[in-house]
């Protein structure tokens, strides 16, 4: 028999009962019309300057809008030509591809080492004189240690330097946030990411011209639909609600029929998957949705705090040789703890179970499966040592509701099925 408590890696872990109940005032009647426009924004993009020591920030619909309008702002600046080559990890999703793809720029993928992130001797391996960018991942919140070379690197051959922080809000490197060694970064606030309001992002950096063509860009940019800011809005309710359930079929049941009639979306939509750029795309980010960052960002010092100690207890405690040391990598956050292991789909088969619900980022070069690889430019061997990894990877949860005894539940689990 199944246990009447679900623990999911992936189902909005981050959620308070203060987004729940914010959430649930936002959607009454009269307050609609504070639903896109409001002081949230700006007060959001004032406490994210001060708090990360930015000179300027943008809030924007989500991560993957963030970059795409940094690549469409940067395109124009600096004219770049059509297929101008973006450096980028193939350990990634395909929301980050499509956001270069649809700018008429060409990914070019690097491999990845032991820390889910590339190393400057593999960059210095893919750049040409069409090299225009180069983006770096912090992939689960863990800084990549070539992360100064790399800056340096790209300084020294005119070539800017984007940081994906989507993982990594709050992480340092040597003391230093990441995101403030690029040119440029972007963030995401979407449902699993490090802070959640179930969609949102955020550009940042401290160029004052790159802060001028982005204003502009930004006044072009649509206003996000009042359908989707509904969407985002009900979702910490149901979802909170689902997950009592969720050791049955009611809870999937309720969050299936809740997509299906449109109440909720999907956190990747069918269209992305395929590679074609869905309408209203890119978007501010609205009041409402402003409201549920600001709480969260109120909790971020905690949940990284958090993050740490559970990666520190799986580190200590699981009989694992491909594990990384928490130690060795302090000032990450581990937003998802990795590991690499020989059948890593049957340890997650084993665990839910028991209604444990692991991950599995990045199963696939250019996660998810089910895309259309083809609008991706990747070729199968390109890039040999993350394909091995996406065969073993397995990633566990290190959300901050988790408890010691759910957390010694998961190690169990790992230590009596998992292969080295």
């Amino acid at each position: 028999m199944k246990p009447l408590k679900t623990i999911h890696i992936g189902l909005s872990p981050n959620n308070t009962w203060k987004d729940t109940l914010k959430a649930f005032w936002l959607l009454l009647p009269w307050n609609i019309f504070w639903w896109r426009n409001g002081k949230k924004r700006a007060q959001l993009e004032n406490i994210f300057q001060q708090k990360f020591n930015f000179q300027y920030s943008f809030a924007v619909g989500s991560g993957r809008e963030a970059l795409f309008i940094i690549l469409k702002s940067l395109k124009n600046f600096l004219n770049w030509q059509d297929d101008s080559e973006i450096i980028i990890q193939s350990f990634t999703c395909m929301v980050v591809v499509n956001s270069i793809v649809w700018n008429n720029l060409k990914p070019k993928y690097v491999d990845i080492n032991e820390t889910y992130n590339f190393s400057l001797e593999e960059l210095q391996k893919k750049v040409t004189k069409k090299t225009v960018a180069v983006i770096i991942q912090h992939t689960f919140g863990i800084f990549s240690e070539d992360i100064k070379k790399i800056a340096q690197f790209c300084k020294d051959n005119n070539i800017i330097l984007i940081e994906d922080c989507a993982h990594s809000l709050g992480a340092k490197y040597q003391n230093q946030f990441l995101g403030s060694f690029g040119d440029i970064s972007f963030f995401s606030f979407g449902r699993s990411k490090v802070i959640s309001s179930v969609s949102g992002g955020m550009i940042a950096g401290n160029n004052k011209q790159f802060e001028n063509v982005l204003s502009k860009e930004l006044e072009q940019v649509n206003e996000m639909s009042y359908l989707k800011i509904m969407q985002n809005l009900w979702h910490p309710i149901i979802s909170s609600f689902a997950k009592l359930f969720y050791f049955s079929f009611i809870g999937k049941g309720i969050m299936f029929l809740s997509q299906k009639i449109g109440l909720l979306n999907m956190e990747v939509s069918q269209e992305e998957k395929m590679g074609i750029r869905p309408k209203n795309f890119p978007t501010k980010l609205p009041n409402a949705i402003c409201n549920l960052a600001l709480i969260q960002l109120e909790f971020l010092d905690f949940f990284n705090k958090k993050r740490e100690k559970i990666a520190q207890i799986y580190d200590q405690n699981l009989h694992i040789k491909n594990k990384l040391s928490v130690q060795k990598y302090l000032g990450s956050i581990w937003l998802r703890y990795p590991i690499q292991i020989n059948n890593a789909q049957a340890v997650i088969k084993q665990a839910r179970k028991k209604s444990i619900y692991l991950g599995d980022w990045y199963a696939s070069p250019i996660a998810p499966k089910d895309i259309n690889i083809s609008k991706t430019f990747y070729q199968v061997g390109e890039t040999i040592n993350c394909e091995n990894i996406n065969k073993k990877i397995l990633n566990l949860p290190t959300f901050p509701k988790l408890k010691s005894k759910e957390i010694n539940k998961i190690i169990k689990i790992v230590n009596q099925y998992a292969e080295n």
